[in-house]
């Protein structure tokens, strides 16, 4: 079973003849130095393509460490890196659950043997006085040898600075003093890139942002929200609950899509579109689960106890669960389906060359027009609603508007005054999120009801608490509405 770490680490790079500082003096009272000498030896896997390092991702298998011999996967986790490791086994091939979690990055091509790195590493842990680690200091030398087309040989002296339980400051101060000693930032962000002679891609070969123009905006926008995407692939195959970003990035990538329509080819820009419907509706359908499942849990629990009657919230809670898991299985078989990986390659694409009109050539102000544009579509939704109140389909697309308006003044804000788009993106989320208690209300009202008929025909339970939680959802929606219809007028 794989096993999973934050690790928080600083790389430097050092000259053959760098002196290691005395460290003795970050020991905290009663804690301890301790010194040790380790070979390690590690074998990098990935594609021809590279797709895992053009991810910032790093899959090996090591020999020779106390604490870390094993298969082991980094992903990239914001400044920091997130380790999947697999005990090694007899088979020498890269374990099951690795190949599974890797799969949306390799878009189903195979794994190869990239390159064996080995490393001379003295390291120095520095333990409080409970035994609990600190950091590590790890200066190591290095060998590298890369395999394919051609082979690339070099050695190098790095020192990496891991953190246990350490705080920033003491970090920062280690890091301090070795840097005064003579090691420097390093260049690569990984043994493996300086040892394939590549630097992080963050994500893939991609045009490079041009800030003097719309398009150039636009696509630094849209990288980020394909990277949203492909962070959501490795989390939910590995298990992990990332369905709403993923969710919300594919989200923003649309809603660019249609604001900013006049920047790309139609046809291409219809057809991705398309495409991150399908899988947004795929996530949707466990997202709203959880939406629904959490919004219930804390209604009944609110409620007085000698108004529910019967196991209203086992069954509530029995039903939802089960309808979750359904869902659940469907978007991890769309996860390893053609047409998914087919989506995956369209972002590459997008992203490598993106299908740009000759309006992506104009001034990047546009971007702020063609946000003030999503800002209309809204205030026209919202009058729609206000004049027909009762009707909650009108309610509904006057929140999607109110998601592409705030979208919209998201990728706009590097051409617009920051107070203003700051002040735009508030209000458009408030209107957002109250119209979304709204859309709650109004979910939970069709399956209460649904729960509630069928509670009066089961033996042992009683519908009269499922019409009470109906009747306080119709109040909810009603007060929701009101809050930002009495805004218009």
């Amino acid at each position: 079973m794989a096993e999973r770490y934050l690790e928080r680490e600083v790389k430097l790079d050092a000259d053959d003849g760098f002196a290691l500082p005395e460290l003795s003096g970050f020991v905290p009272a009663d804690g301890k130095l301790d010194t040790a000498l380790v070979h390690l030896d590690s074998t990098y896997f990935d594609t021809a393509e590279r797709d895992l390092l053009n991810a910032r991702v790093t899959l090996r298998r090591r020999e020779g460490g106390p604490t870390d011999t094993g298969w082991q996967v980094k992903l990239p986790t914001g400044d920091d890196r997130t380790e999947v490791r697999v005990p090694l086994s007899e088979s020498s091939g890269v374990p099951k659950e690795l190949r599974e979690l890797t799969a949306g990055l390799r878009r189903g091509r195979g794994l190869r043997q990239l390159a064996r790195i080995r490393s001379e590493r003295s390291t120095y842990r520095l333990s409080d006085a409970s035994g609990n680690l600190l950091v590590e200091v790890a200066d190591d030398r290095v060998r590298a040898t890369t395999f394919g087309d051609s082979t690339l040989i070099s050695a190098w002296r790095e020192v990496e600075v891991e953190a246990g339980s350490a705080d920033d400051a003491l970090i920062r101060a280690i890091v301090k003093r070795l840097r005064a000693a003579g090691a420097r930032p390093s260049d690569s962000p990984s043994k493996l890139s300086r040892a394939v002679d590549q630097p992080a891609a963050g994500g893939g070969a991609a045009s490079p942002v041009d800030d003097s123009t719309v398009g150039g905006i636009v696509m630094a926008y849209v990288r980020e929200q394909r990277q949203a995407l492909l962070d959501g692939d490795l989390e939910l195959r590995g298990g992990f609950d990332a369905i709403h970003p993923t969710r919300v990035g594919g989200r923003r990538f649309r809603s660019t899509l249609r604001t900013y329509r006049a920047l790309f080819d139609p046809q291409r820009a219809a057809a991705l579109d398309a495409e991150l419907r399908w899988y947004s509706g795929v996530l949707g359908a466990v997202r709203d689960i959880d939406v629904l499942r959490a919004h219930l849990r804390k209604t009944i629990a609110e409620l007085p106890v000698h108004l529910v009657l019967g196991p209203v919230a086992k069954r509530v809670e029995q039903d939802l669960t089960r309808e979750r898991e359904q869902h659940h299985r469907t978007l991890m078989r769309a996860l390893n389906g053609h047409r998914y990986l087919a989506l995956l390659t369209a972002l590459d694409d997008w992203v490598r060359d993106p299908p740009f009109t000759d309006a992506a050539s104009r001034s990047p102000k546009h971007a702020a027009r063609w946000a003030d544009h999503a800002q209309q579509k809204l205030d026209r939704r919202l009058h729609n609603a206000a004049a027909h109140p009762e009707d909650a389909e009108q309610v509904h697309r006057a929140r999607k508007a109110a998601k592409r308006a705030r979208y919209a003044m998201e990728l706009a804000t590097p051409a617009v005054v920051p107070k203003l788009a700051k002040r735009r993106i508030k209000q458009t989320r408030v209107i957002q999120d109250t119209l979304g208690e709204f859309q709650d209300s109004v979910v939970a009202e069709e399956v209460l009801l649904r729960m509630g008929v069928r509670a009066g025909t089961t033996p042992g339970e009683n519908g009269f608490t499922y019409g009470l939680i109906y009747a306080l959802e119709q109040r909810r929606a009603d007060e929701s509405r009101a809050v930002v219809l009495a805004k218009l007028r």
